[in-house]
């Protein structure tokens, strides 16, 4: 009999090698990875003009309709094509999501995130916040959520934190520090003691 081997990680990488030789990747490569971005396809473009369009629907050339939103507000949503945003991004892969938020700032100047942001509004806007942030910038956004008001939302913080790695957590710690200048280490201790 063979002794069994004993999984091993590798913390540069942020992987986890099981006995099998299986390796298990929590965020994609993309994310995880420090060389220079790839190449923007032009598909990517493609995605970026057709979300930046429909974001501006409605208000580009029609000087009252401009006005008109600016009457109502930002964050409605007015003369903004949703299905036409949806039909954009909802297709895609996480990395090529990823690729988009990034792209997207280069050619327009402006966050994805922020773009949703000013033009949307509610769960909506929340849900394309989160498809258009890096994943462990979306679920930081989930962590700072679960942790707002008088409760914790449990439920809704185990999800995101149960089961990482030392690699994935470290991954959480940093991206969150960046996002908001707060420790998560404490902020779990705090929401989660007693």
């Amino acid at each position: 009999p063979r002794p069994q081997q004993a999984n091993q990680r590798d913390n540069a990488t942020g992987t986890m090698t099981e006995a099998s030789g299986t390796t298990i990747h929590l965020f994609p490569k993309i994310v995880r990875d420090t060389s220079p971005a790839p190449p923007v396809s032009e598909d990517i473009d493609l995605v970026c003009h057709e979300i930046h369009e429909a974001c501006k629907e409605g208000v580009g050339g029609d000087e009252k309709k401009g006005r008109v939103k600016k009457m109502i507000g930002k964050g409605t949503g007015w003369g903004v094509d949703t299905k036409r945003v949806v039909g954009a991004i909802g297709p895609t892969t996480v990395e090529e999501r990823h690729m988009i938020s990034l792209r997207y700032k280069e050619l327009y100047g402006e966050e994805l995130s922020s773009t949703f942001e000013q033009n949307l509004s509610g769960d909506f806007c929340c849900a394309l916040r989160l498809l258009a942030s890096s994943p462990p910038a979306a679920e930081c956004c989930i962590i700072k959520k679960a942790c707002e008001g008088l409760s914790t939302d449990d439920t809704l913080l185990y999800s995101v934190i149960c089961g990482r790695s030392n690699a994935d957590m470290e991954v959480l710690k940093k991206t969150y520090f960046k996002m908001y200048e707060k420790d998560l280490g404490k902020l779990l201790i705090k929401q989660l003691s007693g």
